[in-house]
């Protein structure tokens, strides 16, 4: 979105942004030619919608990182983001879930092609499920399934051990 100065029709540019109450935004702009200035207040919806999409208001400074609001979204609090290394390959996965609270580092490993626990055997049934998970997790659900029957003592991921962990992780 850019702004038009009306006084000399020129685009107008950032200038600050101040936080009104919990709910608004003030966003100043400032027209570079004339110094012609126009301030905009977010409403509580718009404030919300910006914040949950990780909108930075006044535009960057650097370029953005491959899946860096993703990244961002699924940090524990107070650590920094993860950030890619070369033995990662492409996927920035591993190296944001080794560490970070799983107590089961095998899962990242697991990923990045470094050994893991053993696996724990399958039902066919629990096995059909997992092909309804989509396929661009599903090797995290497995992992994370697998997790669970472990710590829980479960000798095999089968219809309870699935329902369990599904509703352990609300979904």
């Amino acid at each position: 979105m850019k702004f038009l100065c009306i006084k000399c029709n020129s685009f107008m540019d950032y200038e600050s942004k101040e936080q009104v109450d919990t709910l608004r935004l003030g966003i100043t702009f400032a027209c570079t030619q004339c110094g012609y200035k126009v301030a905009m207040v977010t409403n509580p919806g718009e404030t919300q919608l910006v914040s949950g999409l990780g909108v930075k208001i006044g535009g960057r400074t650097v370029p953005a990182e491959p899946m860096e609001f993703t990244r961002e979204a699924i940090k524990p609090e107070g650590q920094p983001t993860a950030t890619m290394t070369a033995d990662m390959g492409k996927c920035p996965f591993p190296g944001m879930l080794a560490g970070t609270g799983f107590k089961d580092t095998g899962i990242a490993a697991g990923l990045s092609g470094q050994d893991s626990k053993p696996t724990v055997p399958w039902t066919s049934n629990a096995e059909k499920r997992l092909q309804n998970v989509p396929a661009f997790v599903r090797s995290l659900a497995h992992a994370g399934i697998e997790q669970y029957a472990r710590e829980n003592g479960f000798a095999e991921v089968n219809d309870q051990v699935m329902d369990e962990y599904r509703e352990k992780v609300g979904m």
